[in-house]
């Protein structure tokens, strides 16, 4: 904080994040009052020696003319090349920099894609078809406004407010899916799912579910909620789990971008409050997740110090990357779950099974566990044993389920469905 008279002052700049959403809510209008509303609550926040000095925007295009469907393309095919061509001279030595620019743009030609509506509708169509790229397709850069896409966009809208609703009145379950030795049948431990299965949610979408909400700050409430849940299923059946069974929960990289030092406070809290969460709970992070270097020293930190807290870790989706090999070379994880798509590559022949063996052989040295996940059919099933992988997860076992139905499981001993003795003699594990 300083002012323009040369005294040593601070100077920051604030990223806020998912500004443009508000599209999908009620368009340029909505978009414009949140901003007011931003600025409002900076300015009324500074002190007297603090001022705002600017705000960053985007730019809205009118072209008109005739054959203006086919030259639009053209028109922003060659702003996108002169912004991505665009250079600064820096401050400091006044040389000239090209300018990492990340362009996204949407366009809408009237009143072919919009009907004849007042001005302000047209470019909120193409503020729209400008935002949440990622949402519907990864790899674009440029998005024509269409009907089908309002739709989507506004099926989005009434989803993430149904979820922001469900999370703050808890109106979602923790479904439980086991996970078994394969060797002997055993179930040694499961990982918590939430499932939405009030009206108007689709039981079959959580994965969408799940992904919405990660996009927005509500994740940090989801992961507070999620724990606390998980906290009251310990407090209730501590007593009848298995020794040293543990229920593993997946802690979103989407944490980190908000807010990575919530975590630790509230696991803290949780195991103080609850003893058995320590020797209960693993924490579940996606391999991608240290991907991001600027969070990943901090995450390694985070991991060592849940670690020394009694709490497992294990590096979920592992062999989409080598972004973990570093936290099985120090030892920070206890274990490590193969991701669904590499386990079925090894179990189908499309990925060499030395990946597999040089894992084993890691996991042997530094003592971590490795999980197949996706295990659907015995013939998966044998081929992970004969690769020297114990463990399993799938649908061969169980799929998720909610509470009551997993400690009936449990207590059955159920390993799912059984189409030979048990176990298989010649299935050794390689070492």
């Amino acid at each position: 904080i300083g002012n323009a008279t040369g005294q040593v002052g601070g100077f920051a700049v604030i990223e806020v994040l998912n500004a443009e959403r508000t599209y999908i809510y009620g368009g340029a209008q909505c978009n414009l009052a949140l901003w007011a509303r931003i600025m409002q609550t900076v300015a009324a926040t500074l002190p007297p020696n603090a001022y705002c000095i600017r705000i960053s925007l985007g730019l809205a295009i009118h072209a008109f003319g005739e054959a203006i469907d086919e030259g639009m393309s053209a028109l922003l095919a060659r702003i996108q090349a002169a912004l991505q061509a665009l250079t600064i001279k820096t401050q400091i030595d006044q040389q000239e920099v090209l300018v990492p620019l990340e362009l996204k743009v949407g366009y809408v030609i009237y009143p072919d894609d919009t009907g004849k509506v007042p001005f302000q509708q047209v470019t909120s169509a193409a503020a729209m078809a400008a935002v949440n790229f990622d949402l519907l397709y990864r790899d674009a850069r440029v998005r024509r406004y269409s009907r089908e896409l309002a739709a989507e966009m506004s099926d989005i809208g009434r989803t993430e407010a149904q979820l922001i609703r469900s999370i703050d009145t808890a109106n979602f379950e923790l479904y439980f899916q086991p996970q078994v030795d394969m060797l002997t049948g055993q179930v040694t431990s499961a990982e918590a799912l939430a499932r939405w299965t009030s009206p108007g949610f689709n039981p079959g979408a959580t994965g969408r579910y799940v992904g919405l909400i990660e996009r927005t700050r509500y994740v940090l409430a989801f992961t507070n909620l999620t724990l606390r849940k998980m906290a009251a299923f310990v407090k209730r059946n501590d007593a009848v789990l298995p020794p040293n069974f543990r229920i593993g929960l997946n802690l979103s990289q989407a944490v980190f971008r908000w807010n990575p030092h919530s975590v630790l406070p509230l696991l803290s809290e949780l195991v103080d409050e609850h003893p058995a969460m320590a020797r209960r709970l693993s924490i579940e992070l996606t391999e991608s997740a240290y991907f991001n270097k600027t969070y990943a020293e901090s995450l390694v930190q985070l991991m060592q110090d849940i670690k020394s807290m009694g709490i497992r870790l294990v590096v979920d989706d592992f062999g989409s990357g080598y972004g973990a090999l570093r936290l099985l070379a120090e030892n920070v994880v206890n274990a490590v779950k193969l991701d669904v798509a590499i386990v079925h590559a090894i179990c189908s022949g499309e990925l060499s099974s030395m990946f597999v063996r040089n894992l084993v052989y890691s996991a042997a040295m530094t003592r971590f566990d490795i999980v197949a996940e996706g295990i659907e059919t015995q013939l998966q099933e044998r081929k992970m044993l004969l690769h020297g992988v114990q463990y399993g997860q799938g649908y061969r076992y169980s799929a998720a389920l909610p509470e009551r139905e997993f400690l009936a499981y449990l207590k059955r001993g159920e390993r799912g469905p059984v189409d030979q003795p048990w176990p298989p003699q010649a299935v050794q594990p390689v070492v």
